[in-house]
């Protein structure tokens, strides 16, 4: 253990709602005081991200924290050349969905109140990674429900494209990490993608195993008891 490289995985939302903040993630990672921050964008959205192009939550709160801190960025998602054509067809995915299941709005309207309640507490609590399987087990059950051709399909692209993205964030975080000398990042992304990073990471034969120690509790790091992440 002592040799592994640390990756604490730190769910956020691209978008500040609530006390879900750049200041907020802020704070946490000046908590966590991580020497590499790998990144839920591609090399290729990298310059955009440094330079505040298309700003979204994490770019403020990394900018932020790059005020009074070193440390090393390192992107490692997929890049998706039909970037736009492929989001008109998620977001008509997520739509249809909503418009076939009650629970699935009932499910993401509580996700989406306790994000605003509890920000990164919750984001990185047991409770939002059980909602957000239970989220994406419902929208399976919508699909096959719906019998709609144009709907499975959309759906399927959507898991392989998600399944693609994890696997190469996985593969490139072991791959800087087996040529780097950092002893503490963080692995910033999307709170929906958590529960599926935990899951492939822990595997005792997941790639990079002999190289990175990947951590999801990392709560006993923030050193503030008064905080709402105590």
């Amino acid at each position: 253990m002592e040799d592994l490289k640390r990756v604490l995985i730190v769910s956020s939302v691209h978008n500040e709602t609530g006390k879900a903040t750049a200041g907020a993630l802020d704070w946490l990672l000046d908590r966590l005081r991580p020497d590499v921050i790998f990144l839920e964008c591609s090399p290729t959205q990298f310059p955009a991200f440094q330079n505040g192009l298309g700003r979204t939550l994490e770019s403020t709160a990394v900018g932020l924290y790059r005020r009074r801190h070193e440390v090393v960025l390192e992107p490692v998602d997929l890049h998706l050349p039909d970037a736009e054509p492929l989001k008109l067809k998620i977001d008509e995915l997520f739509e249809r969905i909503e418009a076939e299941s009650p629970r699935y709005r009932q499910m993401d309207e509580a996700n989406s109140q306790s994000t605003e309640q509890w920000g990164f507490a919750y984001l990185n609590s047991r409770d939002n990674a059980w909602l957000e399987c239970e989220i994406q087990r419902e929208m399976r059950v919508a699909v096959e429900a719906a019998g709609d051709s144009r709907l499975t399909d959309l759906y399927e692209l959507w898991t392989r494209i998600n399944d693609q993205r994890e696997q190469e964030m996985i593969h490139r975080v072991v791959a800087i990490a087996t040529q780097s000398s950092f002893m503490k990042s963080v692995l910033l992304v999307g709170a929906a993608h958590r529960p599926s990073l935990i899951a492939r990471t822990q595997c005792p034969s997941n790639d990079g195993a002999r190289v990175v120690a990947w951590e999801d509790d990392w709560r006993h790091e923030i050193d503030n008891p008064n905080s709402d992440l105590a």
